[in-house]
């Protein structure tokens, strides 16, 4: 009875990560047409204009460091960008490493408004994700990015090609979905 249980449990496990699967490829291939046509989409059918996105998240530069922070009192740069994005509905989880498992990867030559770079913290030899910025704009020629974050020195915006600190530090860039945010809040919860 043990091992048929067991097994039972299995085949449905196998079939809620396969319709998961088939959920995710289709929020891709949503989040890529939304961001494509300059808007991402939020919870509950809404969709946001980047513009409004980059010019909400802009209005906090200047804004000053804090570790942890989540409030316009002080953002840390996970913190910045789960509040940004929570305002329009698109709840992350609160720290860059777990934000960079969310959405499709974007090469960085391909990168829109409003997806997200991530980087190596100061530690250039560690593997691990310790820094993540919200693309503001993308040059002409697509060969720079200016980038909105929340540094030791505040939140500001930066040009990534003229920044060999984070240049030397990208790892990877994401283009974001609701979908991807919705699941990923299921998946943070501890399995017992």
């Amino acid at each position: 009875m043990k091992g048929t249980l067991g097994f039972f449990l299995l085949l449905i496990s196998l079939q809620v990560s396969a319709q998961r699967e088939v959920f995710l490829g289709q929020a891709f291939q949503l989040s890529g047409n939304l961001i494509e046509n300059g808007y991402i989409s939020g919870f509950g059918n809404t969709i946001v204009p980047i513009d409004t996105l980059i010019k909400y998240s802009m209005k906090y530069i200047g804004t000053p460091y804090r570790y942890g922070g989540r409030t316009e009192k002080g953002f840390d740069c996970s913190g910045f960008v789960y509040y940004v994005y929570k305002k329009f509905g698109i709840e992350l989880p609160p720290s860059s490493r777990s934000q960079v498992a969310i959405g499709a990867p974007v090469p960085l030559d391909s990168v829109k408004r409003g997806d997200l770079l991530f980087f190596k913290g100061r530690n250039l030899n560690s593997t691990q994700i310790g820094h993540v910025a919200i693309v503001v704009e993308v040059s002409q020629d697509s060969t720079d990015v200016q980038m909105i974050h929340s540094t030791r020195q505040g939140l500001k915006l930066d040009w990534l090609r003229q920044q060999d600190y984070y240049q030397r530090r990208y790892v990877t860039s994401r283009r974001l979905s609701h979908f991807e945010a919705q699941l990923a809040k299921i998946d943070d919860v501890p399995e017992h």
